[in-house]
């Protein structure tokens, strides 16, 4: 299961999947109606913020919404990669939105503005090939 963060969709992470179901996986990449690029209104926003208050301890999504709607890694993966056997994280020098889809020639990136701004030296395309390579390599590890 691929799952988008706020402001994305359920293709952000098409370059992941394709990867994945070239090696054989299946994979379901779901919405999330009300936090996606185009649907995520203030009023979802706040109605999202409205029931996380009070489970914040108890719910990772509602801690880090509450206490930043960028979430960091040590407030938003981490906790999950702790509770999969055998998982960790790599940190990336890379931008916020590298794991974005590529994006297209001037259209796309006047359309997508800072979503298609990556950091000097950035390479979106090889960030995701280390990431699609680092999946791969522990799905057959592991699974």
């Amino acid at each position: 299961v691929i799952s988008h963060g706020n402001w994305a969709t359920r293709y952000a992470y098409a370059w992941l999947a394709k990867e994945l179901v070239k090696a054989g996986y299946g994979v379901l990449s779901p919405s999330h109606p009300g936090t996606m690029f185009g649907d995520l209104r203030p009023e979802h926003y706040d109605r999202q913020l409205r029931a996380c208050r009070g489970q914040a301890a108890q719910d990772q999504y509602c801690a880090g919404l509450m206490a930043d709607p960028v979430l960091a890694p040590d407030a938003g993966s981490s906790p999950f990669a702790q509770r999969i056997p055998g998982a960790g994280e790599t940190l990336r020098d890379a931008g916020h939105f590298s794991d974005a889809p590529l994006c297209k020639p001037l259209i796309g990136r006047l359309l997508a503005g800072q979503v298609c701004e990556d950091p000097p030296a950035v390479d979106r395309s090889e960030i995701h090939v280390r990431v699609a390579a680092d999946a791969l390599r522990f799905f057959k590890a592991r699974l």
